[in-house]
């Protein structure tokens, strides 16, 4: 009886200390997962912000290029618009002006 009992007692005692090192275990493992994803989402998170800055750059220099193209078509169209005056000043300096005694459109004198 008493043997019995003491036996019992141990085996209960046993599985009882087998129990709690299973439930230690899964929670150890638990917190384990716990912690890797904890870390995959600071990752995330932190991949997230530097995608968040980069795309900001991308938008910044976007803007950049646009205003740096407007800007070079402007001073070509100036440059152009330089260019065709000069072309025309050039033109009527090499036309020699009508003659003063003349109309234009009259016949010369015979």
């Amino acid at each position: 009886g008493r043997e019995n009992d003491a036996l019992r007692c141990r085996v209960a005692n046993l599985e009882s200390r087998a129990a709690l090192a299973a439930a230690a275990a899964r929670t150890s493992e638990e917190f384990a997962e716990s912690k890797a994803s904890s870390r995959e989402n600071a990752v995330r998170e932190e991949s997230d912000q530097v995608v968040d800055a980069l795309q900001s750059r991308v938008d910044e220099l976007e803007v950049k290029l646009r205003l740096a193209d407007f800007a070079s078509r402007s001073n070509k169209r100036e440059a152009t618009e330089m260019a065709t005056r000069r072309e025309r000043d050039a033109a009527k300096s090499r036309t020699p002006p009508a003659s003063p005694t003349r109309t234009p459109g009259a016949s010369p004198a015979v």
